[in-house]
């Protein structure tokens, strides 16, 4: 109904936490909103052992047919896992997530909710009250305490040393024996001395 109405959401996940987007007619986009959120409140209750089973499959086989993808994927995905932390490969999601049954599932559902920082941007014929508003109901409908600083997921960048050359070699017939083709990134990390800011080029 809603998308007959000209309402429409989109989640996403996000490398700080979920993206929620919500578009559409102003005058019934608080009730989308609103719905979405208790939904979410309530996801534990709500998702059965048939469903967590269906979405748990799909995922598995995403992270299996990862490793059948093209040669220049795995090189941009492997460089990310070279200098970023945390960060975790598609096989070590795959190994984590074959561990996770359902009570699993209920349990960090609740838990995500129940600690929040969340942030809203509003954009369009909305005026600054009415942003305050959205933001203030979407704390009132989910219930959740802020989240405390020292929680907040840190994302590190490695520090590459100057002057030193640094290779990571993985063979795509180790993920797929079937592979051809192969690639190669070159990373340089150039740096002004007068500043000490990092431009990164591939």
């Amino acid at each position: 109904y809603a998308d007959c109405a000209g309402l429409h959401y989109d989640v996403s996940l996000a490398k700080s936490g979920l993206n929620l987007s919500f578009f559409g007619y102003q005058d019934k986009l608080s009730v989308l909103i609103m719905k979405t959120l208790d939904r979410m409140k309530n996801l534990s209750s709500v998702c059965d052992e048939s469903l967590f089973e269906r979405k748990k499959e799909k995922q598995m086989r995403d992270y299996s047919n990862y490793l059948f993808s093209q040669p220049y994927s795995h090189c941009i995905h492997n460089t990310a896992i070279c200098l970023e932390e945390p960060r975790w490969s598609s096989a070590e999601k795959r190994a984590a997530l074959s561990t996770i049954e359902l009570v699993d599932f209920q349990s960090y559902a609740k838990q995500i909710i129940s600690l929040l920082k969340v942030e809203v941007f509003v954009h369009g014929n909305s005026t600054s009250q009415e942003a305050m508003e959205f933001a203030t109901s979407i704390h009132e409908t989910l219930g959740s305490q802020p989240l405390p600083c020292a929680m907040e997921p840190i994302r590190r960048v490695v520090a590459l040393e100057p002057g030193v050359t640094y290779i990571y070699r993985d063979h795509c017939k180790n993920c797929n024996p079937a592979e051809k083709n192969s690639a190669i990134q070159n990373l340089y990390l150039v740096t002004d001395e007068n500043s000490a800011d990092d431009i990164n080029t591939n």
